[in-house]
């Protein structure tokens, strides 16, 4: 497990893909889907001393192929320097002073690109990560429907800048 303190945050849209339909009728549709970033600096246990946590839902369909769903995914990339990784990110949010946004998650590596890889969350038994300063699940508790949300939280943990 590694021990994160969340420095910075930013909520861009990026283009993605919703499903419409249902019954195996289904049809893509072009979406705008908010990307939540959190720089974070890392405590213990990771050889980045920052990483950015891109934490998003991505349109899906569910298991029997009856319905639209979203899964939550959430991925990370290493970084040596805040600078470069606020130069990649952007910045919109700081955490208000006297916050300590300290949690913990394992941060696996991708086998073909050991600068980045997936965030596994423990989630509670509703499918949830839920931390003061954000909330995260990749399913909504349901594996065959998922219905997977992502949200920064917490009204006055952070402050726009």
């Amino acid at each position: 497990m590694a021990t994160l303190k969340i420095l910075k945050a930013s909520v861009k849209k990026i283009k993605g893909v919703a499903y419409e339909g249902h019954n195996l009728d289904f049809e893509k549709v072009p979406v705008r889907v908010p990307h939540h970033y959190l720089l974070c600096e890392v405590k213990e246990g990771h050889p980045f001393p920052y990483v950015v946590l891109d934490l998003y839902v991505q349109g899906d369909i569910c298991g029997s192929g009856w319905c639209p769903s979203e899964e939550g995914v959430a991925v990370w990339r290493g970084f040596t320097s805040p600078e470069e990784a606020e130069e990649k990110m952007g910045v919109d949010f700081v955490l208000r002073p006297k916050t300590e946004g300290t949690f913990e998650c394992l941060l696996e590596r991708d086998p073909e690109d050991p600068n980045k890889g997936w965030v596994i969350f423990e989630e509670d038994n509703e499918g949830a990560f839920e931390t003061p300063w954000f909330i995260f699940s990749e399913n909504g508790g349901d594996v065959y429907y998922p219905c997977g949300y992502v949200r920064l939280q917490g009204r006055g943990a952070f402050v726009r800048i």
